[in-house]
């Protein structure tokens, strides 16, 4: 055994100073390769272009944005609104045997205001919205709205201290079945004047849950849904004053009113229409230099709320006495037949589609310029509700009211006639990143 042991030793203290020699000296070339560790490929996820940081890189990346708000100032039309004709002339003498001058069809009559779509010209509005993202699963919120300013259009006529020229609103007699008129405005016989005029209005808000995000390189996007509110209020109305001159005559209330009476009567229709529904879309981005291309496309589906109101009234300012001495519920085209209010809730779809260009002015600030298109399927409007046809035994200023009972069809009749609607325009912003 002892000797066993001293031969290990002696073959250990061997081979140290083999192994000592063999560390200091260079390896001995070989034929063979080294090997080489090569790290796992990673796909490029796309971090310069990703719209939020968080989402692929630890670090907020270079272009992204955690919160946007643009400003837009709105340059708009609107779908012209439907109007009936509602003021005509024409020369003394023409007309027939039961229709007179300044009647529908008749020689020489020209339509003043109405028988066209009614244009409201360019609307000056604004929009302003806001988005952030969440967290960085890819979940965000946008909100916004716009509002366009309330226009007016409108017409005024009057006529000289002898009636001149002749002013007449337009109607269908239901009970002689023919058109006629009913005097502003006659030579010798009333003297006096006609203002008409519309409004129109919208606004809207919307918001919306936005994410699943999509794209990559110089293109991303994402899909958007959420609720969407569209409000759109209009107005038609017309007044007439009208005094009586030594040949003419005007009644009220069946009673005949003396030379030198005025009469003063106004009609007035208003509509509003409220959409409250749920909306889906889609939003993208393509980044081309220092520009960036933008589309939205969103159609919001629900329930359109629709109000419309008619109101009539006439006033008598006897010659001489101060104040208001007579009055009726009732004007022209506005009586107790079809005044009141309506409302009905029907179906409607609401898209919209958006495109902007924008300029980086600096890393955050961007410039853009847009067009915007926007659909509402069913809205009423004020001049798609008014009835031409009129029972003169219920119009306190005809000459027939009071003296023989009520008879024939109650007309003018309540409407609720539905049309779609649509507004298109420019837009010039400022869209702030950070």
């Amino acid at each position: 055994m002892r000797t066993v042991l001293c031969v290990l030793v002696i073959g250990l203290l061997a081979a140290a100073p083999a192994a000592a020699q063999s560390d200091l000296m260079p390896p001995v070339p070989s034929d063979k390769p080294t090997p080489q560790v090569i790290a796992p490929a990673f796909p490029d996820l796309g971090c310069a272009n990703t719209p939020r940081p968080g989402l692929c890189c630890p670090e907020p990346c270079a272009d992204g944005w955690q919160a946007r708000v643009s400003a837009d100032y709105l340059l708009w039309w609107v779908r012209s609104g439907p109007t009936p004709p509602l003021l005509t002339t024409g020369p003394l003498g023409s007309g027939g045997e039961i229709a007179g001058p300044a009647t529908l069809g008749a020689n020489g009559t020209v339509t003043l205001f109405g028988d066209k779509p009614l244009s409201y010209g360019a609307f000056s509005g604004g929009r302003l919205t806001l988005d952030t993202w969440l967290d960085s699963a890819g979940l965000g919120v946008q909100v916004g709205g716009f509002a366009l300013e309330q226009r007016s259009v409108g017409f005024r006529a009057a006529s000289d201290a002898t009636g001149n020229p002749i002013l007449a609103q337009p109607y269908f007699d239901v009970l002689a079945n023919a058109s006629l008129a009913q005097y502003v405005t006659f030579p010798n016989a009333l003297a006096g004047g006609v203002a008409i005029a519309s409004t129109s209005r919208l606004w809207g808000l919307e918001s919306n849950l936005t994410g699943l995000s999509f794209g990559g390189g110089d293109f991303r996007g994402h899909l958007l849904a959420g609720f969407r509110y569209v409000d759109l209020a209009e107005s038609l109305g017309s007044s007439q004053n009208q005094t009586v001159l030594p040949d003419g005559t005007a009644f009220l209330n069946g009673f005949q009113l003396n030379t030198g009476d005025t009469l003063v009567l106004a009609d007035a229709f208003h509509t509003r229409n409220q959409f409250y529904g749920g909306q889906v879309g889609v939003e993208g981005e393509w980044q081309v230099g220092p520009l960036t291309l933008g589309a939205t496309a969103k159609v919001a589906l629900g329930s359109m709320h629709e109000v419309v109101q008619v109101q009539g009234s006439t006033f008598l300012l006897a010659a001489g006495v101060p104040g208001i001495t007579d009055s009726a519920p009732a004007g022209v085209l506005a009586q107790d037949t079809n005044s009141g209010t309506t409302r009905k809730n029907t179906f409607a779809v609401v898209p919209e589609l958006n495109l902007k260009v924008s300029y980086h002015i600096t890393e955050n600030l961007l410039a853009s310029l847009g067009y915007s298109f926007l659909y509402i399927s069913d809205v009423a409007r004020p001049g798609s509700q008014i009835d031409p046809g009129i029972n003169l035994t219920h119009v306190p200023s005809s000459e027939l009211f009071g003296l023989v009972p009520e008879f024939g069809p109650a007309r003018p009749a309540p409407l609720f006639n539905h049309s779609d609607f649509w507004a298109q325009g420019i837009s010039f912003g400022l869209e702030l990143r950070f």
